[in-house]
Formats: C-alpha cells, sequence, structure tokens
C-alpha cells in the first residue's frame, strides 16, 4: 500500500535500512551491478586500446548509456563504470539528456531573470567555456528536483561533483506551451543549428516542433551528439560517456513514448560525425537489438527495480517498461536508503551525499554554485 501522506524530498531524512521487501536482496543487486559493470568496464578499456593500436589516439571513444529513467540500476552502473575507467583514463568527460542551457536558466531563476531573457542566451557560452572541471553544471543540476528516481539523480551529481568530472548537459533547449508536450526552441542558436540540418527530412517548418514526436527526437539526438563530440574534443577527453534513455539510443518507440527511426537513433549520429570510425562509437543498453548500427554492449541483467513516485505530488508514477512488474520503491525513503545501500557496497561509499537532510544538501550546493558563479563574474 502506498502512504498517504509522504516525505517530501525537501524533508528527507536519513534513515536506517527500511523493513522494505527490496532491501532484502540489496548484497544481490550489488552482485548483479558489479557483474554488468565490470564486462562493461573491461570492453571500454579494450576499445580504447584498439583505437590507440589504431593510431586514433586522438580521437574520442563515445560511450552511449541507455536507460531506464526510473530505475535506479542505470545510473548506479553508470557511475561504478566511470569510477572505475577514470583510474586507467583520467581524460573523461559526462553528457546528460537534459537542455544544455539549463544551468544558465538556473541562474537566471535564482537571479529573479526571466527564463527567456537575453542574459540567459550569453551565459549559455560562459559557462560552457568556464566549466572546466564541471562542478558549475553538476551544482546547478544538483538544485533541480528531477522526475524521475530524483534522489539517484542527486547522487549522480554528488558523485560528478566530488570526483570533479566535467560534465555537460547535451540536449536541446526547450519551451513550455501550456497544455502541450514541451517543444524545442528555435531562439536558442545551437538548437536552431540542429534544426537546420535535420528539418528538411521531416517537412517541419522548425518553429513548433514537440521534443517526443519522431522530427524532435532525431533533432535532439543530433544535438546531443555533436555537443558531446563538441566538448570532448575541446576537453581533449579520451572517453566520453553520453547517458539517455534506450530510445534514444537505437531508435524505435520504447514504453516512455520516446520514438525516433532507427537511422535517426543517437548511435547512427555518433556514426555520421566519423563514419570511418565505427570502432569509436559503443553502445551499453539492457535492451537487445540486433540491427542497431553498432554492436550492443550488453547490461542485460541489472536489477528491475523502479522508482514508482512522482516527487512533486503524491501521484503514482509511470513505469519506463511496460508490461513489467518490477519491485517497487514508492517514497524517498526507499529511494535514498536503497541507493546510499548500493553504494556503500560498490565501492562508492565517498560519493554518498553527507548531508542528512535534502534542504542541507541544497543550501550547499546553492553556495558552491552563487561562488563560482561570482567568480566568473569577477571584481565588482
Amino acid at each position: 500500500m502506498y502512504p498517504q501522506k509522504r516525505t517530501t524530498l525537501a524533508d528527507l531524512e536519513k534513515p536506517p535500512l527500511p523493513d522494505h521487501a527490496v532491501m532484502a536482496h540489496i548484497d544481490e543487486h550489488a552482485a548483479a551491478i558489479l557483474r554488468e559493470s565490470s564486462r562493461a568496464i573491461k570492453a571500454i578499456l579494450d576499445r580504447r586500446t584498439a583505437l590507440d593500436h589504431m593510431g586514433q589516439a586522438d580521437k574520442p571513444l563515445l560511450v552511449a548509456v541507455g536507460e531506464y529513467h526510473n530505475e535506479p540500476a542505470c545510473r548506479i552502473a553508470a557511475m561504478t563504470i566511470m569510477e572505475s575507467v577514470r583510474q586507467a583514463e583520467p581524460q573523461i568527460i559526462y553528457g546528460r539528456e537534459i537542455d544544455h542551457n539549463r544551468t544558465a536558466l538556473t541562474f537566471c531563476l535564482s537571479a529573479g531573470l526571466s527564463a527567456t531573457c537575453a542574459e540567459s542566451r550569453e551565459l549559455v557560452p560562459l559557462l560552457e567555456q568556464s566549466d572546466g572541471d564541471g562542478t558549475l553544471t553538476a551544482v546547478a543540476m544538483s538544485l533541480i528536483t528531477k522526475n524521475f528516481a530524483p534522489y539517484t539523480g542527486l547522487a549522480l551529481e554528488q558523485f560528478l561533483m566530488t570526483a570533479r568530472l566535467p560534465s555537460f548537459n547535451t540536449d536541446t533547449a526547450r519551451i513550455l506551451v501550456k497544455g502541450q508536450p514541451f517543444l524545442l526552441a528555435p531562439a536558442d542558436p545551437s538548437t536552431q543549428a540542429s534544426i537546420r540540418q535535420r528539418k528538411e527530412l521531416h517537412d517541419v517548418d522548425g518553429q513548433s516542433i514537440s521534443c517526443i514526436d519522431p522530427a524532435g527526437v532525431d533533432i535532439r539526438n543530433h544535438h546531443m551528439a555533436t555537443t558531446l563530440y563538441r566538448h570532448a574534443i575541446r576537453h581533449k577527453a579520451r572517453i566520453a560517456f553520453q547517458s539517455c534513455g534506450n530510445g534514444h539510443m537505437l531508435g524505435g518507440r520504447t514504453p516512455g513514448g520516446t520514438m525516433a527511426h532507427q537511422e535517426h537513433s543517437l548511435i547512427n549520429h555518433y556514426m555520421r560525425i566519423n563514419p570511418h570510425l565505427a570502432h569509436a562509437v559503443m553502445p551499453l543498453s539492457a535492451v537487445t537489438n540486433e540491427t542497431a548500427a553498432a554492436p550492443i554492449t550488453p547490461l542485460w541483467n541489472l536489477p528491475e527495480v523502479a522508482v514508482s513516485y512522482d516527487p512533486k505530488s503524491t501521484t503514482r508514477w509511470k513505469y519506463d517498461r511496460s508490461g513489467d512488474d518490477p519491485d517497487e520503491l514508492s517514497c524517498i525513503e526507499h529511494e535514498s536508503a536503497y541507493i546510499n545501500a548500493l553504494m556503500e557496497r560498490l565501492g562508492l561509499g565517498r560519493y554518498v551525499i553527507p548531508e542528512k537532510t535534502y534542504s542541507q544538501f541544497k543550501t550547499r550546493c546553492e553556495g558552491l554554485f552563487f561562488n563560482r558563479m561570482q567568480k566568473l563574474a569577477g571584481p565588482a
């Protein structure tokens, strides 16, 4: 049964391990994540070595990590993989399926400015050039309540901040029209550039493109691929990770509704960046797709545990997988205890959020965020 009253994210306190069915399998789940991650780690490092032997030491290996957004094991596996890979290959970066201008918008809204103001657009290139160690973007993302698996998202940002791993938001900018899905934002320069590149294939005008229609998903995939590659080149990254929904990475329809033709998938856009270097593209996924543009390194046996609450209300959240009945984490207490316990068992304990409440965590992140923004602004 779902509790009538739930703890909100702001009031979260770390409880002892709850008496919850999922926790009874915590060691089994940690072992499964470790097995899947270990295979992926070896495959990634072997592929990086192969590229070096091919004389492509200066080319980044692009690793797309497909996920079900509300299944925490996907992101915990990504953290486990990156933590090990960066010990051997320190020059790595991480990309999120989040609007590329979100950090600038976070600052403008915090400062009482309009989200559509010119200052927001002007901040985007400044922040991209100045956020060398990724801290600013990760801190900004910690101030946003994620719709899917919110505590897992915070744990990932804490990992990125503490590891000082450069991270970037790579998706298109978007606008909200009341009563409709988000639309691509044609006034945003880099979003407009991707629209120009792809709109003729879909016979759209470029002004009212839904983020979840085939044309919108294709344009977003183009933007994510080119943005990640640009950051990888600028940072001389030898491995660039991009997290995204499985539907983006592989194409086709997912239960969540995302749809794009396979030729418009994220990995196909990666292949177009350098069509003569197929070895530089590597998808990791829990989804089987024998016709994908690049062979998939499987993450097939991750625990199917889903976060099933909406952090902004008391409603039950949808699953990314249709027809399945995964174990549920139905409140923030269960999610936080589960994630913290997994991280401790996977050798990620030093990245566990140290604060007792989210309010304390948010206060620390706000201080870091505005301190970094002041440094960018220089002396008054």
